[in-house]
């Protein structure tokens, strides 16, 4: 908890690096969106989408404490759809919200559930267990990852390919690589190539000429031919190249436009390559909740999905929006600002978290605490490290105490 992930993001958001084996819109992308993606695959534990919160504040701090407690557990996540995955004796199992464990085995390592199925370890091999704790079916597997769109990636031997929530092969082939599926299709490398494949294993257009591609959002994908020449296409699910001249890097269609690179300055187009705006920006950060953060003679601004600015204000630095809210840079100081432009409240930090649930992560001097969307403390308490709220708990360090608190700030744990 010394550094946590938003910490990270913000020290780092402006830095460019590449990510070789993740699949991005774009070769060159910021650190921010790069980590985000990275947390997308789990590989960093982060909290749950924003759709899924109300699920979770069913399940509250008191229970949680309750049956960790009762069934002296070493460690309880997060509740989703009536189930958390647990840890004791350095094992871990699923249990239900009377604390009852959810089938009888227990793990080496268990995964979240995703699309009602869970990936479990147990003695090296991987395999689908369903909500009820039963094997999906009796494959093994040398590698696995989450089910998305109803598909799975895993290996055995040296080979990965896909299989559905009954644990059949969509086909028989084997490739060195695959991604998960995104709108619709799979992306997969094979020699050193890269391509799609759809629900029922086919290949959906006949050549593989590309270094790399990314997976399907609006029904198209970005793809590049050589990757080191920093040249990148849009392609339909026909294999169809959307942008025959092709442009130098940007951010994949979301709501009908993306933000491309050529040359060096940013432009919108939509799913007809057309540019919806005649501005033309030195930076971008990508669209978010229908707005994006660009940059024009070393200054930042917002504008909606027609390059129209929201407001006049200029920054030094901006994040993207979440839940109505984003956090910008003048000179030192960090605030906040609604889709309007407008700040939420006159205070000033020295950084800022993202909003999640209505709270968000805050900075002053060498201490942190947590602000609603007014701009109100929600406790007087300040901290030398905090997380995010997770299912109504965030995990928080003072001093050498690390602890949990709730969102009236008790100590809970």
């Amino acid at each position: 908890m010394d550094v946590t992930c938003e910490q990270l993001k913000q020290e780092l958001s402006q830095v460019q690096t590449n990510f070789e084996d993740f699949s991005l819109s774009i070769n060159t992308i910021s650190f921010t969106e790069g980590l985000d993606k990275l947390i997308d695959k789990q590989l960093i534990l982060t909290s749950s989408v924003e759709e899924l919160e109300n699920l979770l504040e069913t399940y509250t701090v008191e229970l949680k404490r309750e049956l960790a407690q009762k069934l002296g557990l070493d460690h309880i996540e997060k509740f989703f759809r009536g189930i958390a995955k647990v840890k004791k004796d350095n094992e871990e199992f699923f249990i239900n919200t009377k604390g009852e464990q959810i089938g009888t085995e227990k793990y080496d390592y268990t995964s979240y559930f995703e699309e009602e199925i869970a990936y479990v370890v147990k003695n090296n091999k991987y395999f689908f267990i369903n909500a009820k704790g039963e094997k999906v079916d009796s494959q093994l597997y040398d590698g696995i990852w989450e089910f998305h769109e109803g598909m799975a990636r895993v290996k055995r031997g040296e080979g990965w390919f896909y299989v559905d929530k009954k644990g059949k092969e969509i086909t028989s082939k084997r490739y060195d690589a695959t991604y998960d599926f995104s709108g619709g299709f799979g992306s997969v490398k094979k020699d050193g190539k890269m391509f799609h494949i759809n629900a029922k294993g086919e290949e959906v257009y006949p050549s593989r000429e590309y270094d790399f591609v990314d997976g399907f959002r609006d029904g198209f994908a970005s793809v590049t031919k050589e990757r080191t020449a920093h040249r990148w296409f849009f392609i339909n699910t026909k294999g169809e190249i959307l942008d025959a001249e092709g442009h130098d890097g940007g951010y994949g269609f979301s709501g009908g436009i993306a933000a491309i690179k050529k040359g060096d300055e940013y432009i919108f187009i939509n799913t007809k390559n057309e540019e919806v705006s005649p501005n033309r920006f030195d930076g971008c950060s990508g669209f978010s909740e229908g707005i994006a953060g660009v940059k024009k003679d070393d200054k930042w601004f917002f504008v909606d999905k027609k390059g129209k600015e929201i407001s006049p204000e200029r920054y030094d630095r901006v994040e993207y929006f979440l839940e109505g809210i984003a956090g910008v840079k003048k000179g030192e100081e960090w605030f906040f600002v609604d889709k309007k432009g407008k700040e939420i409240s006159p205070e000033r930090y020295d950084s800022v978290g993202r909003f999640q649930n209505g709270i968000a992560e805050v900075k002053k001097g060498e201490e942190w605490f947590f602000v609603d969307k007014k701009g109100k403390r929600i406790t007087s308490e300040r901290f030398d490290s905090i997380g995010r709220f997770e299912n109504g708990i965030a995990a928080v360090k003072k001093g050498k105490e690390q602890f949990c608190i709730d969102k009236k700030g008790k100590k809970v744990f």
